[in-house]
């Protein structure tokens, strides 16, 4: 099992370093505008500007280098398929859970070692920026982390049901821009629906009236997002399993050309 979760993280290991060179190039852009801010030429606007400048610096810095956490997910499955690995491991003595446990706790080692590394990289930018560490930024950070580990296991599942790279990566795609799509045109068409017409100070309120109701819901039931990430994990793993140990599908060492 420990030769498994070696193996998901070392044929990852390049993805891993570009996953953290794009990180810390960003975090070093970032540091070096707050100094631009500080003692160079962003300092030469007005107060309001050059405040304006090192907020959206240092959210940049707290939460959108999160972006680049999503390059440390380990998802092997479809080079295992391409290097005939789904064959050979058949002659290895792991149980189909194992196998495909091994990339889920490669993925849980890699993002939970990155959500740590972020964690306190965001603390050192809050000393530099001189702001204080609210709780619910480890709680962004770890809610999309699961949110992350969540749509890469659904890729996992769709490796190991289909078994082939091409049509695992058209149905993940199709799967989750449809999701995508749906929800944004299932919340603009209620918006629609609800919004009042014609005034548009009656607008402006609204719209006011559902960001404080969206911020209200976060505040109080923020934690079903990540509850439901862990449950919707849970069933894609044993999903992944079940699609694993299919013997129908498993495949065939391949022919020798005549």
């Amino acid at each position: 099992m420990k030769g498994l979760i070696f193996k998901e993280l070392y044929i990852s290991r390049k993805r891993f370093y570009i996953a953290a060179a794009s990180y810390f190039s960003l975090l070093v852009m970032c540091i070096l505008v707050k100094l631009s801010a500080a003692h160079g030429n962003i300092g030469l606007l007005d107060d309001e500007a050059v405040k304006h400048v090192e907020n959206v610096t240092f959210y940049l810095a707290v939460f959108g280098l999160l972006m680049a956490i999503a390059g440390f997910v380990v998802n092997n499955a479809e080079s295992d398929k391409t290097t005939h690995w789904d064959i050979y491991r058949r002659t290895i003595p792991f149980t189909e859970k194992q196998i495909v446990g091994s990339v889920y706790l490669s993925n849980a080692i890699s993002l939970g070692s990155s959500i740590a590394v972020h964690t306190l990289v965001s603390l050192i930018v809050c000393a530099v920026f001189d702001m204080q560490f609210e709780p619910w930024f480890f709680f962004t950070f770890l809610s999309f982390g699961l949110f992350v580990y969540l749509i890469n296991s659904f890729n996992i599942f769709c490796q190991y049901r289909f078994r082939d790279p091409k049509k695992s990566k058209l149905v993940y795609t199709a799967v989750c821009f449809s999701i995508y799509f749906g929800v944004c045109n299932a919340l603009a068409f209620a918006m629609l629906l609800k919004a009042p017409k014609g005034d548009p100070a009656e607008n402006e309120q609204f719209l006011k009236d559902t960001a404080k109701s969206f911020v209200s819901f976060l505040k109080n039931y923020a934690w079903v997002l990540p509850v439901v990430c862990v449950v919707l994990i849970a069933v894609l793993f044993f999903a992944s399993v079940r699609a694993c140990a299919r013997p129908a599908d498993a495949g065939k060492p391949p022919k020798d050309k005549e």
